[in-house]
């Protein structure tokens, strides 16, 4: 590894503040012991005088020297770290991670003056799994053929992790030489892109174009932009990562609702067409009556799918939670022959939309499961509060289950129940043994009143 530029120039200038005087007094010293007694007095002080006034000339000039090169120094590292911080600036700003890790090459280049710039993103394993390049057209690139696999001066700073500084690639030895159609370069700059202390990256700086070789001050800059990157590039993986779980969330969610509100409603048409099938001849007006309903039901369920489709919310209304409750047993006795009351207390707290939401879906929810598996012949709805919660309960007299077998898909519906009482911060308890009936029951805090302590 090449050393490059010293970080600063103290140590010289510390060299010459005691050397030098040392050496000037040593030497005037010497003279005077070798000429005191061949030369004049006056002559001697003369030579002395311009010896002095030599030495101090040379010491001054050798010491502004150095403080030019600090001074210079020192300003291209206050230029870069200025460039870091704007840099970094930048990068934050950039929301989607591959143009971030594309401008993050180009800003390194940009720091340390580089001609091309690559990145290597790396799996858990140490190898390569995406090679980002810059300064370099497309068509060279597709001219180039595969990414680097790590071999050579590239595997250095893979798998062992270390930076890797170079004037000039072709005489290092472990150097694997260029593919057909390669850029030739000269010096590298390779750095490792580290976050939590583990490599995500590395990042390839080549050819620096205001010098032979990079300098400690660009490994230094770079070093610290690889830092403020590598932090960026964890925050856009997990942004797009709660973005894909918010995605299968809201799949989910839809799931449920489609199967909780538009499937059950269009199982209940077609169990009225079904019946009304055997009325036509019959019974012709009710057979009518029956499918005009059937028709109005189908308008509704359309509604629905139109409400999904724009707002992919359900166009249920739930604000009359105790009507839309009604409503539902009305349906649910009427299709199913299941005796049904609905106890709605009349001075319920105050539920959110969601809430009001969840409990329409599990009381619907419920009744369905009680037709399709309970064969009872009477159901209970009660919702009323108490002790600072909200509850649901449906209890029927059929047959019962056992709800710690496990459950099918025909039982999806318990699935559904559960995580829609989950997400409202709420809990389900399934009651039922074999021949005794089920009870469900749903308990959701009460949303305080406005000017309560929470």
């Amino acid at each position: 590894m090449s050393t490059g530029e010293p970080r600063t120039n103290f140590p010289q200038m510390r060299l010459i503040a005691v050397l030098g005087p040392a050496l000037f007094v040593a030497a005037l010293f010497t003279l005077t012991v070798i000429f005191v007694d061949r030369v004049p007095l006056p002559l001697l002080i003369s030579i002395g005088v311009l010896a002095v006034a030599a030495g101090a000339t040379a010491f001054s000039a050798a010491l502004f020297q150095v403080i030019e090169r600090s001074e210079d120094q020192l300003r291209e590292r206050g230029r870069q770290l200025a460039a870091v911080q704007a840099a970094a600036t930048e990068l934050s700003s950039e929301r989607q991670l591959g143009s971030l890790l594309e401008r993050f090459v180009e800003l390194s280049r940009s720091i340390t003056d580089a001609r091309y710039g690559a990145l290597a993103i790396r799996r858990p394993d140490g190898s390569i799994e995406e090679f980002i390049t810059s300064g370099i057209s497309d068509e060279e690139r597709a001219l180039i053929g595969d990414p680097p696999t790590g071999h050579g001066l590239l595997g250095v700073n893979i798998y062992e992790g270390a930076a890797v500084r170079i004037g000039d690639i072709g005489a290092d030895a472990r150097a694997g030489g260029f593919p057909p159609h390669h850029p030739k370069m000269h010096s590298l700059l390779g750095v490792p892109v580290v976050s939590k202390g583990r490599i995500v990256g590395n990042l390839y700086l080549t050819d620096k174009i205001t010098a032979s070789e990079f300098t400690d001050t660009d490994e230094e800059m770079v070093r610290l932009f690889a830092a403020h990157a590598a932090t960026a590039v964890e925050s856009r993986r997990l942004e797009e990562k709660l973005r894909s779980l918010a995605i299968l969330q809201e799949r989910e969610r839809i799931a449920m609702d489609l199967h909780d509100g538009i499937i059950q409603a269009i199982y209940a048409a077609s169990l009225k067409l079904e019946g009304s099938s055997q009325d036509v001849a019959s019974a012709p007006d009710e057979a009518r009556s029956t499918i005009n309903v059937v028709i109005e039901n189908l308008d509704e369920v359309i509604r629905d799918v139109r409400s999904y489709i724009l707002e992919l919310r359900p166009a249920h209304p739930t604000d009359d939670l105790d009507a839309s409750l009604h409503t539902l047993a009305e349906g649910f006795q009427a299709n199913s022959l299941i005796d049904t009351t609905v106890i709605v207390a009349s001075d319920l707290p105050l539920l959110t939309e969601d809430q009001r939401l969840a409990v329409f879906h599990i009381a619907q929810e419920a009744l369905v499961n009680a037709r399709k598996h309970s064969q009872a012949s009477s159901l209970a709805l009660h919702l009323g509060h108490g002790g600072g919660r909200v509850r649901l309960e449906v209890r029927d007299n059929g047959r019962g289950f056992d709800p710690a077998a496990e459950l099918t898909e025909d039982h999806r519906g318990v699935r559904n129940m559960t995580a829609r009482a989950l997400g409202v911060r709420g809990t389900l308890d399934i009651e039922s043994t074999p021949g005794s009936g089920t009870v469900i029951r749903l308990e959701l805090p009460v949303v305080p009143a406005i000017g309560e302590h929470i």
